[in-house]
């Protein structure tokens, strides 16, 4: 119907992207970061989540009364900093960027059939699964022997 009605798809996608940005402006949705507000750690993830668009808010326990609480409960020590606490409910202390998306549902985690082999290096990488039912396909990449199981 979107395709058949050009104008009536044209519609719903501007309505789709004005309810993202106004999500985005308005911090509604999305992960609470708690910690100081100029500490690193918190600019690191809220620049992370800038980046990718994700709507978040970002509360400063100086400020706020449930952050600060929060972090009396959750934040053992210094190092926990900052927190963050996704829509269902987990709270992470200091996550990694990789963490966090994982959390978030932005990364998908591989299964043990889409890693890539490489022989030049002890590294793995992931990919998408093999297509058309191959069992194996082996590729160049740089220089270096890969295998797609």
């Amino acid at each position: 119907m979107l395709i058949a009605e050009a104008e009536f798809g044209e519609r719903i996608m501007q309505a789709l992207i004005l309810r993202r940005v106004g999500l985005i402006e308005t911090g509604t949705g999305g992960p609470v970061l708690i910690g100081p507000a100029m500490s690193p750690d918190l600019v690191r993830l809220q620049g992370f989540l800038a980046r990718n668009a994700s709507p978040h808010r970002v509360l400063d326990p100086a400020d706020d009364h449930e952050a600060a609480a929060l972090l009396e409960r959750y934040a053992l020590n210094a190092s926990d900093l900052p927190l963050v606490v996704c829509a269902n409910g987990s709270v992470l202390k200091n996550p990694t960027e990789v963490d966090l998306a994982r959390a978030l549902g932005m990364v998908r985690v591989a299964s043990p059939s889409a890693i890539i082999r490489c022989s030049s290096s002890t590294r793995t990488a992931t990919a998408s699964p093999p297509r058309c039912g191959r069992a194996t396909s082996t590729v160049r990449m740089g220089g270096t022997r890969c295998s797609f199981p």
